[in-house]
């Protein structure tokens, strides 16, 4: 963590390791698991471990698996963030998004309207234009945190929501 270590330089063995930590090779091949778990290694069968390369793949798993296992005081504050992301991503794709991405949201706003009654249907087009609009920020780190949370934003709307004033509430604000 202290950057000491640059992404893919090989870690020292796990008996280096070992004598470097006082420590058994149990304590630390589990060390080793628990930062491979938060994307911080990579392990090669037969080469060893590896400081991993920076991945917003990894800060999606790792937002998406916050989002999943918050409880819900904790996933309020979390929808807070995302509306704040949310709304930065408009302003930016306002400026950047090009015709494909209007496109794109367009056919997810139809489906949308064709889907009232459906919630599984009605929530796959919610999150495309949600994420169209990402897309149209042109901003990688807010697009991938934002695809993070949509599957729990939806599951959460489904559980909350539903009846048919909702639906038609949800497709005026997207409009």
């Amino acid at each position: 963590m202290e950057g000491s270590l640059t992404p893919g330089e090989r870690l020292p063995s796990e008996e280096k390791l070992c004598a470097r930590f006082s420590a058994s090779r149990t304590v630390i091949r589990e060390a080793i698991q628990q930062l491979r778990g938060r994307g911080l290694l990579r392990t090669l069968k037969g080469s060893g471990s590896y400081i991993a390369d920076p991945s917003l793949e990894n800060l999606a798993g790792a937002v998406e698996t916050y989002s999943v296992l918050t409880h819900a005081d904790s996933y309020l504050e979390l929808m807070d963030f995302r509306i704040l992301l949310e709304t930065e991503c408009a302003r930016l794709a306002a400026i950047n998004a090009g015709e494909r991405i209007i496109d794109m949201m367009q056919h997810a706003q139809d489906k949308m309207e064709n889907s009232r009654g459906d919630l599984k249907r009605f929530g796959e087009a919610d999150i495309a234009f949600h994420l169209a609009i990402a897309a149209g920020s042109k901003h990688n780190l807010f697009a991938t945190v934002l695809s993070a949370l949509e599957k729990r934003s939806i599951e959460y709307a489904h559980l909350n929501r539903g009846d048919s004033l909702w639906y038609d509430n949800v497709i005026t604000t997207h409009r």
